[in-house]
């Protein structure tokens, strides 16, 4: 009997996830596993292209590797017909129709110079004639090439490229504004045009119609072009237009391959317009938008800046953010992981998932990760259960982690099981209210002792419920308040954090388990040796990717963890 999914993410590729998909990819400068070209056809197929100036890299890289790419003879360009750079669905649409012997164009296609040299609106880049006829004539040449290559052809590549055009009032679309590379610009003859998202959908039927018709057995492969727009028509900031213009466009290919059942798909433009790991706008998760690019966007929100907003402009981020993204993965490895004989747990909120990265990339079994976010953990978001020590209603994803982890650790049981966990600290939302509560911004180890005890008796007595299971090692979160934040809240959580230290120490102590600190250790080696204690830092909460190497290092060395039994190659 196939075994139900308990939802649509669960045990799922990685290709689906952005960390594993795109982050862990350029992190390592991998290829991104998304289809390629070359999946599609082979050498011994003919292939032609048409679209905009993107096309002809396209044409340029299949005649590099030699493939039996259909070049017209019209041109010097990488593309097949002499039409030359084909920028919307409609001016393909148009040619098409005109190959095929359904329209006819008119004389306002053509423009007549002072000196009676005749230029084609239609071909901008082709030379002028000395008669009108000449300029008709090549037209039907180049339209018999067209129908000679796609007829010859096993695939057929357009790329496409814009959604606003110029037409004339017959509604016959050129290729660029009368006025731009030649001729005269007649607003009362030249129209503006912009596709919208449905008309897009019908060229693109329409367009696969006249070429099947032409040719049963050819295949079509769609891609829309990065190439920002030169200028917009429309009355708003270019950048905008441009969004919306390939928005269309890309809709319209994916709304297209619903129900087509001879199309594909090329990702040119993703690959070219995701975020990158220099990306200054993103974090170092891809994902989410870092601080530069957070104000960047506010800049252009409201004009001008209120005291306020200069005063509360470093206010720490609330973080649930990232650690939702942490929850998800650590949702999706329990749900897919194999029973790992590994005796090692971790258990705690996002610090925990990111020190199970670590572990996952040194080949380390554990099993559990991030239970809760911080926040969830910090305000009792959770109950104590006589069964399963932890019960989280209205938390699926939380309550899915738990119940896996917690049979494992049930079935695990023993002198040899070590739980690592940070429960307890959480020093952002923890110190916070306990400031807010005393009113103080400084606490003494008297204050902190007292609000655990008043404020904290859950998570107390979760770790005391936890220990019947295992060792208990409380690992010490990161402190990289004073570093990476000048907020009022982290100097404030800056001048508690050693008193919050003292008293986990203390309860450590007190209880029997292990408790170990590497925070410091770690940032003072990363500085001597690269001069740049940010390396260490992902953010004010969370280490980089080094950190929790290192700090997976130190475990291994000082707790001589069975960390020798490795995942499967």
């Amino acid at each position: 009997m196939e075994k139900k999914l308990d939802n649509p993410y669960e045990n799922n590729s990685k290709k689906r996830f952005w960390s594993t998909a795109v982050k862990e990819k350029l992190e390592n400068f991998q290829n991104l596993e998304v289809p390629s070209l070359s999946d599609y056809f082979t050498k011994n197929d003919n292939i032609c292209t048409a679209g905009s100036c993107f096309a002809q890299h396209i044409g340029n890289l299949l005649r590099e590797r030699n493939y039996k790419f259909k070049k017209s003879r019209y041109n010097h360009s990488s593309t097949s017909f002499g039409v030359g750079n084909i920028y919307t669905t409609r001016q393909l649409l148009q040619w098409l129709e005109f190959s095929v012997g359904s329209r006819e164009w008119s004389e306002s296609t053509v423009f007549k110079s002072e000196c009676s040299h005749y230029y084609d609106y239609l071909l901008p880049r082709c030379e002028p004639k000395s008669k009108i006829a000449e300029i008709f004539d090549r037209r039907v040449d180049i339209a018999n090439e067209m129908i000679a290559n796609i007829c010859t052809s096993d695939f057929f590549i357009f790329t496409l490229g814009l959604t606003e055009q110029w037409q004339t009032k017959s509604e016959e679309v050129l290729p660029s504004c009368p006025g731009t590379i030649i001729g005269v610009f007649n607003p009362e003859q030249h129209l503006f045009n912009n596709l919208t998202f449905s008309s897009i959908i019908n060229d693109l039927k329409e367009i696969e119609s006249h070429i099947s018709k032409l040719n049963s057995r050819i295949k079509l492969i769609y891609t829309v072009s990065p190439v920002p727009l030169t200028a917009t028509a429309e009355n708003e900031h270019v950048i905008i237009a441009n969004g919306a213009s390939k928005a269309k466009l890309r809709a319209a290919i994916e709304q297209h391959l619903r129900t087509s059942k001879r199309s594909k798909y090329f990702p040119s433009f993703e690959l070219i317009t995701h975020n990158t790991m220099e990306d200054w706008r993103f974090e170092k998760n891809l994902r989410n938008v870092s601080k530069r690019g957070i104000d960047f966007v506010m800049k252009h929100s409201i004009k001008g800046r209120s005291e306020r907003d200069i005063l509360d402009k470093n206010k720490l981020n609330d973080f649930d953010v990232f650690c939702d993204e942490q929850k998800l993965e650590s949702f999706n490895r329990n749900n897919s992981q194999q029973a790992y004989a590994s005796n090692i747990f971790l258990i705690g909120d996002s610090q925990m998932s990111c020190l199970g990265k670590a572990f996952s990339r040194k080949k380390i079994q554990y099993n559990g990760g991030q239970i809760l976010n911080a926040s969830e953990f910090s305000f009792n978001k959770f109950a104590l259960d006589k069964y399963e020590i932890l019960k989280l209603d209205n938390n699926y994803e939380a309550q899915n982690i738990w119940s896996k982890t917690f049979k494992k650790l049930r079935n695990l049981s023993n002198n040899n099981t070590l739980i690592i966990t940070n429960i307890g600290f959480q020093s952002y939302h923890n110190l916070v209210q306990a400031i807010n509560k005393y009113q103080t911004s400084y606490l003494d180890v008297d204050d902190i002792t007292n609000f655990y005890e008043k404020e904290k008796k859950t998570t107390l007595e979760l770790l005391a419920r936890l220990s019947k299971y295992g060792s208990i090692l409380m690992l010490e979160d990161p402190n990289f308040y004073r570093f990476v934040n000048n907020s009022k809240e982290a100097k404030l959580i800056s001048y508690c954090y050693a008193q919050q230290i003292e008293f986990l120490r203390g309860l450590a102590t007190a209880r029997g388990y292990a408790y170990k600190s590497y925070c410091q250790t770690i940032l003072r080696d990363v500085d001597k040796e690269t001069g740049q204690i940010q390396y260490a830092m992902y953010d004010t909460l969370h280490g980089s990717d080094i950190y929790y190497d290192r700090l997976t290092s130190f475990l291994e060395k000082d707790l001589n963890l069975s960390i020798n039994k490795k995942l499967p190659n």
